[in-house]
């Protein structure tokens, strides 16, 4: 998990002073760590939730699925912006 956490971490600080404005730089990474906190807090909770109803292979089930939208759609993300 702390390789994981370090190499997100890295491409996130990297990545957020492209996209703003340097003097919204802040407010910048405090809006988006708030986008990050709120979506964390409700996969959590769903997960949770989705274990304590239904057991633990659904809501594994439920984190492959999405694990596997995600890349795809990263994927196709990918591709369209590289062959502009």
């Amino acid at each position: 998990y702390g390789l994981y956490l370090g190499m997100l971490e890295t491409i996130q600080r990297a990545i957020i002073p492209l996209i703003v404005p340097g003097n919204l730089k802040a407010s910048g990474y405090g809006l988006y760590y708030l986008i990050v906190g709120i979506a964390y807090f409700i996969a959590n909770a769903l997960v949770g939730w989705l274990w304590d109803h239904y057991g633990y292979v659904v809501a594994f089930t439920y984190s492959i699925i999405t694990t596997i939208l995600a890349l795809i759609l990263l994927a196709i993300y990918y591709l369209y912006y590289k062959l502009e």
